[in-house]
């Protein structure tokens, strides 16, 4: 039985006009992965730039990229990639990364 994990990385990002703010970025794995990007309300933000990049023996959904446009305050985003084997997850949201190491059996996801 595979059960999906979760990681979540609070990341300060530089496109947000205040200071101390942050970006929080969930990342659940299992068949996929599901990632979140979460902008405390009331932060007042541009259009927020994001990719996804796994390196790896990753043959289908490697990478991906989009734009967050404001009023919105969660996104989600759902990648079913197909690979094998050991690897690395990288986040960009705007200037900012944040990583971990995967395991992938064809489209499911194990994040250690």
């Amino acid at each position: 039985m595979l059960l999906p994990l979760m990681l979540v990385l609070p990341v300060t990002a530089s496109g947000i006009e205040e200071q101390n703010n942050q970006i929080i970025i969930a990342i659940e794995g299992g068949f996929g992965l599901t990632i979140t990007i979460i902008i405390p309300e009331g932060e007042n933000v541009s259009a927020i730039k994001w990719s996804v990049e796994m390196r790896g023996l990753v043959f289908l959904g490697a990478y991906n990229e989009g734009t967050i446009v404001p009023p919105a305050n969660e996104t989600t985003i759902r990648i079913i990639p197909f690979g094998i084997g050991p690897g690395m997850l990288v986040v960009n949201v705007e200037n900012t990364s944040a990583s971990s190491p995967f395991l992938m059996f064809g489209p499911f996801v194990i994040l250690l």
